[in-house]
């Protein structure tokens, strides 16, 4: 999510306001925000959902790097399923923004 974050920066040639890659949230916001500019206002409200969905995934991905330890629950296929298909998806609708 790291690389996928700062290639969007690199390929709209956007300096990227976070120098910490970690900041994935910070820097698709600043991609997003840029293409706003590019897009009408009903798609600006889906580029904010993705936003929104992007932090999700982001939250999600964190509680399986440090294996559910936070919340005191093992983790299991549910939670791998469910970080996989959302970072798939959410990774190919904001790679759609970048191509339009």
């Amino acid at each position: 999510m790291q690389e996928f974050a700062s290639s969007l920066l690199r390929h709209e040639k956007i300096v990227p306001s976070q120098s910490e890659t970690a900041k994935t949230v910070a820097r698709i916001r600043q991609f997003l925000d840029a293409r706003k500019a590019h897009i009408g206002q009903s798609h600006g409200a889906f580029l904010d959902a993705l936003l929104v969905l992007w932090g999700t995934v982001s939250d999600l991905t964190q509680r399986q790097e440090h294996g559910g330890q936070k919340e005191g629950k093992p983790l299991g296929w549910e939670d791998a399923r469910l970080v996989v298909l959302n970072v798939i998806v959410t990774m190919y609708e904001i790679d759609a923004v970048a191509t339009t």
